[in-house]
């Protein structure tokens, strides 16, 4: 009789942490959900605020709710109707006591400085990143500036960031940054100089990648060598195999 009591404890024991573990986790997913709609509903109303252009003190009113952090002004900023609504919501969050930028809210405004051409301002913004104006805020790459010179059009920047890089390195660079010098001197009409960059890279020992092809082969097409372009992808196919 003993031993079936205690067998009896045992199990209800064992059936109430089951239980308990159940409950903690069904609680955590719980939470995870409420946070992501509490996040989502910040930013589709930051973003209608800036699309509205509403008075500051509305924008700040939001901007202090306690459930801002930079995961929500990263993709506010994403979100944003315009570079200038953008801007504007980084100048009010000045004025937000508690928030201090991050890594990804930075990069989501060198992107968005990039794309809308503001090449004076993504320099300063790169410059003060580097020089530790930000705090927990890591050094921008080499790569990260080639991308962001390159989504601005800045051919110049790209190729003079990769000319420091080369410097600091002991052999070539990446593959990648082959390819954005590359592309982006095509897009700038300069063929003869993408022929070099990519003589460069064979010359210098790094491998093409999909990509390296992906930039050729568009390259063909826009001069409608169609031939030549099938041809080069299904050696690339070959190559990948």
């Amino acid at each position: 009789m003993f031993s079936s009591r205690i067998y009896s404890v045992s199990a209800f024991l064992k059936k109430f942490t089951l239980q308990s573990c159940h409950f903690s986790g069904t609680t955590r997913k719980l939470n995870k959900v409420s946070l992501y709609l509490q996040r989502a509903k910040l930013i589709d109303s930051i973003r209608l605020c800036l699309r509205s252009n509403v008075a500051e003190s509305s924008l700040v009113d939001i901007l202090n709710i306690p459930s801002l952090d930079s995961f929500v002004v990263s993709n506010a900023l994403r979100s944003a109707p315009s570079a200038g609504s953008a801007l504007y919501l980084v100048e009010t969050l000045k004025k937000v006591k508690d928030f201090s930028h991050s890594q990804d809210t930075l990069h989501a405004l060198a992107k968005i400085l990039a794309k809308s051409g503001q090449i004076g301002k993504l320099e300063a913004l790169i410059d003060a990143i580097n020089t530790g104006k930000f705090v927990n805020v890591a050094y921008i790459s080499f790569m990260d500036r080639m991308r962001w010179y390159a989504e601005a059009g800045d051919l110049n920047s790209v190729t003079g960031v990769w000319d420091e890089w080369r410097r600091t390195l002991d052999k070539h660079p990446c593959t990648e940054s082959y390819n954005i010098v590359m592309k982006l001197c095509i897009e700038k009409g300069r063929d003869a100089e993408a022929v070099k960059v990519f003589c460069r890279m064979i010359e210098e020992g790094a491998l093409p990648n999909c990509r390296t092809y992906t930039v050729i082969i568009q390259h063909l097409l826009k001069f409608e060598k169609l031939d030549s372009a099938v041809e080069l992808f299904l050696a690339a196919a070959a190559y990948e195999n």
